[in-house]
């Protein structure tokens, strides 16, 4: 029996590392946009089904308490505010929080994708608001 426990908890634990490692290589093409008290904005391109540039938000939450997020980022076009948009949110704190981040999708209703690879092109957070709660009510806008 102890033998057969212990083969189990072998399991668990490469099973563990290897969503680990698939997770840290997934997470790999994200770049900070910011950071603040200890939560991270990672962003990401990608290709919508629509073939449409969609920008890709995670918020990673070190800290030790729950945060609802509000940011708002921009996209400027030769130093023009052409577009912005909004995402509100509660990240939790710990660390298998952290393992399974939610993904907010976001498209350009005005900029076309060459727009957006344009060099002239640059993406700004606007507003990047914390706020510590007890408990996480608040999902996502």
């Amino acid at each position: 029996m102890a033998s057969r426990i212990y083969t189990m908890k072998k399991i668990l634990f490469l099973l563990f590392v290897l969503i680990s490692i698939t997770k840290v290589n997934g997470q790999s093409k994200y770049s900070i946009l910011e950071t603040k008290q200890d939560v991270s904005i990672k962003y990401k391109w990608k290709l919508s089904k629509e073939n449409k540039k969609q920008l890709l938000i995670k918020f990673k939450n070190k800290s030790k308490v729950n945060q609802n997020i509000n940011i708002e980022v921009g996209f400027y076009l030769n130093g023009v505010m052409e577009e912005k948009a909004q995402v509100a949110t509660c990240a939790k704190k710990g660390f298998f929080n952290n393992i399974f981040l939610t993904v907010y999708g976001v498209e350009s209703e005005m900029l076309t994708n060459e727009q957006i690879e344009d060099e002239q092109f640059k993406l700004t957070l606007t507003e990047f608001i914390l706020e510590e709660t007890p408990v996480c009510e608040k999902q996502h806008q």
